[in-house]
Parts: structure tokens; C-alpha cells; sequence
């Protein structure tokens, strides 16, 4: 074993991170495959467009194939469960919709209710969603995945399956990733849209 900081400690948690069978990651991987596949229904039904449909696809892909082939169970922790706190909020928020989605007049009966929940989403999903997802994608996500590409190219744990979803599903991760951004941008908009006009 090496010291702290050295390639053999730094690849050990590496590997821990990936390949470890987490129950807590496992059992939300369950829950959120369920919740995307029922997203994805509603997705199709209420027309929400292909954004949201590729966005379901994909992280129904990703759910699926960190219980089969089983890596990436820490991060679903993450991604999968902790992430989903901004959602929550966006649903609570979606009640207060204008273009038809929402409850009719609820909007014009509590606007600060409206305000305070929009100010709470915005705040969470830039910290969360921006912020925190950032950061683990960036510092720990991608160099795990790129250590273990290249260290245990004959390791008895990566098998042809996993390294084919590895590259998938950090395919996936860089695709929602970038959803994020866009939605931070429409985050921006309805922002702007509610303070003038």
C-alpha cells in the first residue's frame, strides 16, 4: 500500500469509488430508474419536448447500468439522489405556472409563496446542480474513470462490459452536464422575465 497521495492510494479509492457496491447507491439507482422511466411517460404525454426525452434516456441508461454491470454506486448518491433536492423544489414551484401546467389563479393568490419558492429553486439548483455537480464531475468523477482506464486495463474488475459502459455513461454525464448549463441559462430568462417584464 502506498502513502497518502500516491498513485496506488489515490487508484485504491479510485476503485472503491467505481466498483464498491454501495447498498445506499444501489437502492437510489432503484428509486430513480423508477422515477425516470414515469418522467419519461409524462415527458411523451404532456409533449415537454426532445430535451427532456433525451434527458430521461440518458438517465434512465445511466440507472440501468450502475446496477447490471454495478459501478458507479458512490456517485449515484450524488447524482441520482442528493441532486434530486432542487427537483423537489421545482415541483413545488411548477404549481405556480402561468402557461397552463400550473393550478389556475394559485400564482396570483400567493405570489410571495411564488417568489420565495423561485428564489429557493434558483439558489439550490446553482449550488447543487452547478456547483456541487461541478465539482464532483470535474475533480473525482473523470479522473476515476481515467485512472482506471488506464491502470487496470487487465484487471479482473473491469471487464469488457463495464469499460463499454464506463465510456457510455461518461458520455451521458458530459451530455447532462451540459443540460445543466442550458438550463441554468433558462433559469436566468424566467428570472429576468419576472423582474422586468
Amino acid at each position: 500500500a502506498g502513502k497518502l497521495g500516491t498513485t496506488t492510494t489515490t487508484t485504491n479509492t479510485s476503485n472503491s469509488r467505481v466498483f464498491q457496491y454501495y447498498p445506499e447507491g444501489a437502492r437510489i439507482l432503484v428509486f430513480f430508474l423508477a422515477f425516470q422511466c414515469k418522467n419519461l411517460i409524462d415527458t411523451i404525454i404532456w409533449n415537454d419536448g426532445p430535451v427532456y426525452i433525451m434527458h430521461h434516456i440518458l438517465a434512465i441508461y445511466s440507472s440501468v447500468g450502475g446496477l447490471i454491470p454495478g459501478g458507479f454506486q458512490f456517485y449515484a448518491i450524488f447524482y441520482m439522489g442528493l441532486s434530486e433536492a432542487s427537483t423537489g423544489i421545482l415541483c413545488l414551484l411548477a404549481n405556480f405556472d402561468e402557461n397552463g401546467h400550473g393550478v389556475e389563479g394559485l400564482a396570483d393568490a400567493f405570489p410571495i409563496t411564488k417568489l420565495v419558492l423561485g428564489t429557493i429553486f434558483a439558489i439550490s439548483f446553482i449550488y447543487i446542480r452547478i456547483y456541487l455537480w461541478m465539482i464532483l464531475t470535474l475533480s473525482y468523477y473523470f479522473p476515476d474513470v481515467q485512472r482506471i482506464l488506464q491502470q487496470n486495463s487487465e484487471s479482473l474488475l473491469l471487464t469488457k462490459g463495464k469499460k463499454l459502459f464506463f465510456y457510455f455513461n461518461s458520455a451521458s454525464l458530459g451530455i447532462l452536464t451540459l443540460l445543466q448549463l442550458i438550463w441554468l441559462l433558462e433559469i436566468f430568462r424566467g428570472i429576468k422575465m419576472e423582474l422586468f417584464g
